[in-house]
Protein backbone atom coordinates (compact mmCIF):
# COMPACT_ATOMS: atom_id res chain seq x y z
CA UNK A 1 0.00 0.00 0.00
CA UNK A 2 1.29 3.46 -0.89
CA UNK A 3 0.46 6.56 1.08
CA UNK A 4 0.63 10.30 0.53
CA UNK A 5 3.30 11.85 2.70
CA UNK A 6 2.65 15.60 2.92
CA UNK A 7 5.60 17.89 3.56
CA UNK A 8 3.45 20.89 4.24
CA UNK A 9 0.97 22.11 6.82
CA UNK A 10 -0.99 24.14 4.24
CA UNK A 11 -3.43 23.08 1.53
CA UNK A 12 -0.62 22.87 -1.00
CA UNK A 13 0.53 19.74 -2.82
CA UNK A 14 3.73 19.28 -0.81
CA UNK A 15 3.37 15.51 -0.92
CA UNK A 16 5.64 12.52 -1.30
CA UNK A 17 4.31 9.12 -2.39
CA UNK A 18 6.39 6.53 -0.59
CA UNK A 19 5.72 3.14 0.98
CA UNK A 20 4.96 3.52 4.67
CA UNK A 21 7.82 2.39 6.87
CA UNK A 22 7.89 1.62 10.56
CA UNK A 23 6.69 4.64 12.49
CA UNK A 24 9.00 5.57 15.33
CA UNK A 25 8.49 8.69 17.40
CA UNK A 26 11.48 10.81 18.39
CA UNK A 27 11.47 12.14 21.94
CA UNK A 28 13.39 15.36 22.58
CA UNK A 29 15.83 15.89 25.39
CA UNK A 30 17.39 19.02 26.72
CA UNK A 31 21.01 19.71 26.07
CA UNK A 32 23.34 20.96 28.77
CA UNK A 33 23.52 24.32 27.01
CA UNK A 34 21.16 26.75 28.80
CA UNK A 35 18.23 27.83 26.68
CA UNK A 36 18.91 25.34 23.90
CA UNK A 37 17.32 22.12 22.79
CA UNK A 38 18.43 19.01 20.96
CA UNK A 39 16.41 16.22 19.44
CA UNK A 40 17.01 12.68 20.61
CA UNK A 41 17.82 11.49 17.10
CA UNK A 42 21.51 12.16 16.37
CA UNK A 43 20.78 12.08 12.66
CA UNK A 44 18.39 15.01 12.97
CA UNK A 45 19.82 16.76 16.01
CA UNK A 46 18.61 20.32 16.44
CA UNK A 47 20.28 22.94 18.57
CA UNK A 48 18.16 26.05 18.57
CA UNK A 49 18.51 29.16 20.75
CA UNK A 50 14.82 29.52 21.62
CA UNK A 51 14.80 30.85 25.14
CA UNK A 52 13.20 34.05 26.46
CA UNK A 53 9.71 34.77 25.24
CA UNK A 54 7.92 37.59 27.00
CA UNK A 55 8.67 40.81 28.82
CA UNK A 56 6.73 42.05 31.82
CA UNK A 57 5.64 45.67 32.28
CA UNK A 58 8.41 46.19 34.83
CA UNK A 59 11.05 45.19 32.30
CA UNK A 60 11.75 41.74 33.74
CA UNK A 61 11.62 38.77 31.41
CA UNK A 62 9.43 35.71 31.80
CA UNK A 63 8.01 32.92 29.67
CA UNK A 64 4.36 32.75 28.65
CA UNK A 65 2.43 30.29 30.78
CA UNK A 66 3.51 26.79 29.90
CA UNK A 67 6.14 27.91 27.38
CA UNK A 68 8.53 25.22 28.58
CA UNK A 69 5.92 22.58 27.75
CA UNK A 70 5.56 23.69 24.12
CA UNK A 71 6.41 20.97 21.61
CA UNK A 72 6.61 21.35 17.87
CA UNK A 73 6.33 18.23 15.73
CA UNK A 74 8.12 19.14 12.51
CA UNK A 75 10.34 18.10 9.62
CA UNK A 76 13.42 20.19 8.74
CA UNK A 77 12.60 20.11 5.00
CA UNK A 78 9.03 21.28 5.52
CA UNK A 79 8.61 24.92 4.55
CA UNK A 80 5.50 25.16 6.71
CA UNK A 81 7.51 23.92 9.67
CA UNK A 82 10.15 26.52 8.87
CA UNK A 83 7.76 29.45 8.95
CA UNK A 84 6.76 28.40 12.48
CA UNK A 85 10.40 27.98 13.52
CA UNK A 86 11.22 31.44 12.19
CA UNK A 87 8.33 32.91 14.14
CA UNK A 88 9.42 31.23 17.36
CA UNK A 89 13.00 32.33 16.82
CA UNK A 90 12.02 35.96 16.24
CA UNK A 91 9.75 35.92 19.30
CA UNK A 92 12.41 34.11 21.37
CA UNK A 93 9.96 31.36 22.31
CA UNK A 94 11.44 28.09 23.50
CA UNK A 95 10.19 24.97 21.74
CA UNK A 96 10.90 21.29 22.26
CA UNK A 97 11.46 20.05 18.73
CA UNK A 98 10.09 16.61 17.88
CA UNK A 99 11.22 15.40 14.41
CA UNK A 100 8.64 13.52 12.34
CA UNK A 101 10.31 11.39 9.67
CA UNK A 102 8.04 11.84 6.68
CA UNK A 103 10.12 9.52 4.54
CA UNK A 104 9.43 6.68 6.99
CA UNK A 105 5.75 7.53 7.16
CA UNK A 106 5.74 8.59 10.82
CA UNK A 107 2.96 11.11 10.05
CA UNK A 108 0.73 8.13 9.25
CA UNK A 109 1.26 6.47 12.63
CA UNK A 110 -1.86 6.22 14.84
CA UNK A 111 -0.26 8.27 17.62
CA UNK A 112 0.54 11.11 15.20
CA UNK A 113 -2.94 11.02 13.69
CA UNK A 114 -4.31 11.63 17.18
CA UNK A 115 -2.46 14.97 16.99
CA UNK A 116 -3.28 15.80 13.37
CA UNK A 117 -5.67 13.67 11.31
CA UNK A 118 -4.42 15.49 8.19
CA UNK A 119 -1.10 13.56 8.26
CA UNK A 120 0.83 16.83 8.19
CA UNK A 121 3.48 18.82 10.01
CA UNK A 122 3.86 21.11 11.85
CA UNK A 123 1.82 20.40 14.95
CA UNK A 124 2.11 22.35 18.21
CA UNK A 125 1.39 20.89 21.64
CA UNK A 126 1.01 23.34 24.52
CA UNK A 127 -0.06 22.19 27.98
CA UNK A 128 -1.99 19.29 26.47
CA UNK A 129 -3.68 21.45 23.83
CA UNK A 130 -2.97 20.67 20.18
CA UNK A 131 -2.88 23.09 17.25
CA UNK A 132 -2.17 22.29 13.60
CA UNK A 133 -1.91 24.49 10.47
CA UNK A 134 1.27 26.53 10.29
CA UNK A 135 -0.24 30.01 10.03
CA UNK A 136 -2.57 29.35 12.95
CA UNK A 137 0.45 28.26 15.00
CA UNK A 138 2.32 31.43 14.00
CA UNK A 139 -0.59 33.60 15.08
CA UNK A 140 -0.93 31.74 18.38
CA UNK A 141 2.77 32.10 19.21
CA UNK A 142 2.69 35.81 18.45
CA UNK A 143 -0.34 36.33 20.67
CA UNK A 144 1.58 34.80 23.59
CA UNK A 145 4.17 37.59 23.54
CA UNK A 146 3.08 41.04 24.75
CA UNK A 147 4.52 43.88 22.74
CA UNK A 148 5.60 41.80 19.73
CA UNK A 149 5.37 43.47 16.32
CA UNK A 150 5.10 40.49 13.94
CA UNK A 151 1.33 40.36 14.36
CA UNK A 152 -0.14 43.82 15.09
CA UNK A 153 -2.88 44.16 17.66
CA UNK A 154 -4.43 47.16 15.93
CA UNK A 155 -7.40 45.92 13.85
CA UNK A 156 -6.35 47.22 10.43
CA UNK A 157 -2.74 46.22 10.85
CA UNK A 158 -3.79 42.72 11.92
CA UNK A 159 -6.29 42.46 9.06
CA UNK A 160 -3.52 43.39 6.62
CA UNK A 161 -1.30 40.57 7.91
CA UNK A 162 -4.25 38.15 7.85
CA UNK A 163 -5.03 39.17 4.27
CA UNK A 164 -1.58 38.11 3.10
CA UNK A 165 -1.57 34.92 5.16
CA UNK A 166 -4.85 33.90 3.50
CA UNK A 167 -3.48 34.95 0.10
CA UNK A 168 -0.44 32.78 0.69
CA UNK A 169 -2.55 29.71 1.38
CA UNK A 170 -5.16 30.27 -1.33
CA UNK A 171 -3.25 31.91 -4.20
CA UNK A 172 0.48 31.30 -3.79
CA UNK A 173 0.97 27.89 -2.20
CA UNK A 174 -1.15 25.67 -4.49
CA UNK A 175 1.09 26.26 -7.51
CA UNK A 176 4.23 26.33 -5.38
CA UNK A 177 3.32 22.94 -3.96
CA UNK A 178 2.75 21.41 -7.39
CA UNK A 179 6.06 22.69 -8.76
CA UNK A 180 7.89 21.49 -5.68
CA UNK A 181 6.33 18.07 -6.17
CA UNK A 182 6.87 17.80 -9.92
CA UNK A 183 10.33 19.41 -10.21
CA UNK A 184 11.94 18.34 -6.96
CA UNK A 185 10.26 15.74 -4.77
CA UNK A 186 9.36 13.27 -7.54
CA UNK A 187 13.00 12.93 -8.57
CA UNK A 188 14.12 12.55 -4.96
CA UNK A 189 11.55 9.80 -4.53
CA UNK A 190 12.47 8.09 -7.80
CA UNK A 191 8.98 8.59 -9.18
CA UNK A 192 9.77 9.63 -12.71
CA UNK A 193 9.83 12.83 -14.73
CA UNK A 194 7.71 15.92 -14.12
CA UNK A 195 4.24 15.97 -15.64
CA UNK A 196 4.38 18.82 -18.22
CA UNK A 197 0.66 19.50 -17.98
CA UNK A 198 0.82 19.87 -14.20
CA UNK A 199 3.97 21.98 -14.45
CA UNK A 200 2.39 24.36 -16.98
CA UNK A 201 -0.75 24.73 -14.89
CA UNK A 202 1.24 25.43 -11.74
CA UNK A 203 3.59 27.86 -13.46
CA UNK A 204 0.61 29.90 -14.63
CA UNK A 205 -0.80 30.08 -11.12
CA UNK A 206 2.52 30.98 -9.50
CA UNK A 207 3.26 33.59 -12.16
CA UNK A 208 -0.08 35.31 -11.59
CA UNK A 209 0.36 35.32 -7.82
CA UNK A 210 4.03 36.34 -7.93
CA UNK A 211 3.25 39.26 -10.24
CA UNK A 212 0.76 40.55 -7.67
CA UNK A 213 3.40 40.35 -4.95
CA UNK A 214 6.00 41.93 -7.25
CA UNK A 215 3.80 44.96 -7.89
CA UNK A 216 2.87 45.24 -4.22
CA UNK A 217 6.53 45.30 -3.17
CA UNK A 218 7.41 48.04 -5.66
CA UNK A 219 7.40 50.74 -2.99
CA UNK A 220 7.51 48.69 0.19
CA UNK A 221 10.34 47.25 2.25
CA UNK A 222 8.13 44.55 3.74
CA UNK A 223 4.80 43.10 2.70
CA UNK A 224 2.76 44.95 5.31
CA UNK A 225 3.03 48.61 6.25
CA UNK A 226 3.54 47.67 9.91
CA UNK A 227 7.01 46.29 9.08
CA UNK A 228 8.36 42.75 9.24
CA UNK A 229 5.40 40.51 9.97
CA UNK A 230 4.11 36.97 9.95
CA UNK A 231 3.19 37.54 6.31
CA UNK A 232 6.84 37.93 5.32
CA UNK A 233 7.87 34.77 7.17
CA UNK A 234 4.98 32.71 5.79
CA UNK A 235 5.41 33.73 2.15
CA UNK A 236 9.22 33.63 2.14
CA UNK A 237 9.54 30.12 3.61
CA UNK A 238 8.68 28.16 0.43
CA UNK A 239 10.98 30.35 -1.68
CA UNK A 240 13.94 28.48 -0.22
CA UNK A 241 13.10 25.94 -2.98
CA UNK A 242 12.80 28.49 -5.80
CA UNK A 243 15.81 27.20 -7.79
CA UNK A 244 15.48 23.47 -7.13
CA UNK A 245 11.75 23.47 -7.84
CA UNK A 246 12.04 25.97 -10.71
CA UNK A 247 9.58 28.57 -9.47
CA UNK A 248 9.00 31.29 -12.12
CA UNK A 249 9.96 34.09 -9.73
CA UNK A 250 13.73 34.53 -10.02
CA UNK A 251 13.41 37.33 -12.60
CA UNK A 252 11.21 39.55 -10.40
CA UNK A 253 13.43 42.31 -8.93
CA UNK A 254 11.16 43.56 -6.15
CA UNK A 255 10.31 40.07 -4.95
CA UNK A 256 13.96 39.01 -4.98
CA UNK A 257 15.07 42.18 -3.18
CA UNK A 258 12.50 41.51 -0.47
CA UNK A 259 13.44 37.83 -0.28
CA UNK A 260 17.11 38.75 0.22
CA UNK A 261 16.04 40.88 3.18
CA UNK A 262 14.28 37.91 4.71
CA UNK A 263 17.31 35.70 4.06
CA UNK A 264 19.47 38.20 5.95
CA UNK A 265 17.38 37.74 9.10
CA UNK A 266 18.86 35.69 11.90
CA UNK A 267 15.54 33.83 12.07
CA UNK A 268 16.09 32.64 8.49
CA UNK A 269 19.72 31.65 8.98
CA UNK A 270 19.10 29.71 12.19
CA UNK A 271 16.19 27.70 10.76
CA UNK A 272 17.77 26.45 7.55
CA UNK A 273 17.54 22.65 7.30
CA UNK A 274 21.30 22.27 7.65
CA UNK A 275 21.26 24.42 10.79
CA UNK A 276 18.69 22.25 12.59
Amino acid sequence: MREILPLSGSDSKHCLHRAVGDAQRQRPFRSNVPGRLMSADPGTASLLPFSVSAQKDNGSVDHPKGARTMRLHYHPASTCSRRVLMTAHDLEIELDLVPVDLFKGEQNAPEFLQLNPNHRVPVLEHDGWVLWESCAIMQYLADLVPGQTLYPGEPRGRADVNRWLFWCGQSFMPGIGILNWENSIKSLAGMGAPDPVEVARAEQGVTEAANILEAHLGHRQWICDSGLSLADLAIAAPLADQHRAKFPVTHLPNLQRWFMQVQALDAWKQTAAQAL
